[in-house]
């Protein structure tokens, strides 16, 4: 089991120098925002350079991932590599110690998600943002009806007319049904 203290929040920035260096914060939920890009992320506990992220669920390759990121954040902002890089997996009481990047690792992460960072930026300036329809992703998306490639990706699938309206409105009236209009709203009264 991990003993956490709470800590006041002061900035870590030790040996970090520079203007663009922004402190650490040790504690809990602390942001680390690179000071180059607009990267960031909230790592769930951070103390004296070892930084913990507890997970709720099943164990996953992102997770360690996901804590290198942060480790590369406090780099960009410490000018240090962090201590430790540690998941804890709250349902099994299971701890996992990742191994720490060596500097150039952390480095070439940073650099490469900086990359990623201003390329997403471009697209988006000059918008060009590519729909890519799954019927995973778009089941849960709020603007699938508004969007060319999905209506596309049904098109080719020979579904009827009525598919394509229950994907948008998730409903496929009876003949048996009524429509009534109240006030300023309206809507439908299915007796099957």
């Amino acid at each position: 089991m991990l003993s956490c203290q709470k800590e006041e929040r002061q900035p870590n920035v030790g040996a970090a120098s520079g203007s663009n260096r922004t402190g650490v914060f040790n504690g809990a939920e602390s942001w680390l925002r690179d000071p180059k890009s607009k990267l960031c992320g909230r790592a769930d506990f951070i103390s004296a350079g070892e930084i913990v992220d507890f997970k709720s669920g099943e164990q996953h390759d992102h997770h360690a991932e996901q804590i290198a990121f942060y480790g590369a954040l406090y780099l960009a902002l410490t000018g240090r590599t962090p201590t430790t890089l540690r998941l804890v997996y709250t349902a099994t009481n299971e701890i996992l110690d990742v191994p720490v990047p060596v500097l150039s690792e952390l480095e070439s992460l940073l650099a490469g998600m900086r990359r990623r960072a201003v390329l997403a930026d471009q697209q988006v300036s000059a918008g060009e943002l590519p729909a890519k329809p799954e019927p995973a992703k778009c089941a849960y998306c709020h603007v699938r009806g508004l969007c060319d490639k999905y209506w596309q990706s049904l098109s080719g699938s020979g579904q009827s007319e009525n598919y394509l309206q229950a994907s948008v409105v998730d409903y496929i009236p009876t003949t048996a049904a009524m429509t009534r209009t109240v006030s300023t709203w309206g809507y439908v009264r299915d007796k099957s």
